[in-house]
C-alpha cells in the first residue's frame, strides 16, 4: 500500500529563496506514515537542502534504476547549484550500484519505491542470512534500553548490541541521510546467529522507515546501519 503522493511544485520551491521485492505486509496503523517532504517555513535551509528540495520532484523510478530526468541547465536556471547538481548525479551513481549489487543476493531483500510516493512502513520478514567476515563496531549497552540511535559520518557500516526484552517481535528503522539526494541504507540485526537485512533508498529530505521481524526474544541483538551518503545518516532503533 502506498501513501500520499507529494510534488513539490515551483511555486513552493521559489519561495524557499530560492526491485524486484519479496512479499509485503503494509501497516496501516495510524502515525506510521514517513515524514513527508514538509520543511519548517522558520528555519534557514542551508544550500545543499534547497538544492535538493528543488531536485527531488523530478526523481523517478526506471525499472531498478533511480533516475534525474533534469538537466543541469534547467536545474540550474531553478536555483541549483552547478556542484550540487554534480554531487546528486554521484549519488545516483553510488546509489544504483548498490541496487546492482543487492538484487543479485537473494537473501537479502531489496525495497525499491517510487520517489514520489511517500510510503508507510514496511514491514518485512525476511529469512536468514549469512554474516558478514567484517568486523563491526559493536557496543555492549550498560541498560537494557529497547530504541536508541546509530548516527554514521561516512560509508561505513555500523552497529551496536542491545537486549531484546522477552516478547519483543520486530525492530523499527526510521532512516534520514544528511546530505545526499537519494541515499542508500542498509539495515540488519541478529539474533540467535542469523542475520536479517533490507536494503531501499531513502532521502536527507525526510525519513524512510522499515520494519523487521525478529527471530526470538529475551537474548542479545545485534544490529546495524548503512548508508551510501558520503556525509553518513542518522538511524533511529526501536525494538518493539
Amino acid at each position: 500500500m502506498k501513501k500520499t503522493f507529494f510534488n513539490l511544485t515551483l511555486a513552493i520551491i521559489v519561495s524557499l529563496t530560492s526491485c524486484q521485492k519479496q512479499e509485503l505486509i503494509i501497516s496501516t496503523e495510524p502515525g506510521s506514515v514517513s515524514t513527508a517532504i514538509t520543511p519548517d517555513p522558520d528555519r534557514k535551509l542551508d544550500d545543499i537542502e534547497k538544492s535538493n528540495l528543488i531536485l527531488y520532484p523530478h526523481l523517478s523510478l526506471a525499472g531498478k534504476k533511480c533516475i534525474l530526468n533534469i538537466s543541469k541547465d534547467d536545474a540550474v536556471k531553478l536555483g541549483v547549484l552547478p556542484q550540487h547538481y554534480d554531487d546528486a548525479m554521484r549519488d545516483l551513481e553510488t546509489t544504483n550500484a548498490l541496487i546492482s549489487s543487492v538484487k543479485e543476493d537473494e537473501n537479502h531483500l531489496l525495497l525499491l519505491s517510487d520517489p514520489q510516493e511517500n510510503t508507510v512502513d514496511d514491514i518485512v520478514d525476511l529469512g536468514d542470512i549469512a554474516p558478514r567476515s567484517q568486523e563491526l563496531f559493536f557496543v555492549r549497552p550498560t541498560s537494557e534500553k529497547q530504541n536508541g540511535r546509530i548516527e554514521t559520518y561516512n560509508q561505513a557500516e555500523k552497529g551496536l548490541r542491545f537486549f531484546a526484552a522477552r516478547g519483543s517481535r520486530s525492530i523499527n528503522y526510521s532512516c534520514r541521510g544528511k546530505t545526499a539526494l537519494t541515499p542508500a541504507f542498509t539495515v540488519r540485526h541478529r539474533a540467535l546467529g542469523s542475520w536479517k537485512g533490507v536494503t531501499f533508498v531513502g532521502s536527507s529530505l525526510f525519513s524512510k522507515q522499515v520494519n523487521l521481524g525478529l527471530d526470538a526474544s529475551a537474548l542479545y541483538v545485534d544490529i546495524t546501519f548503512q548508508t551510501t551518503d558520503a556525509k553518513g545518516g542518522t538511524c533511529f532503533w526501536s525494538c518493539i
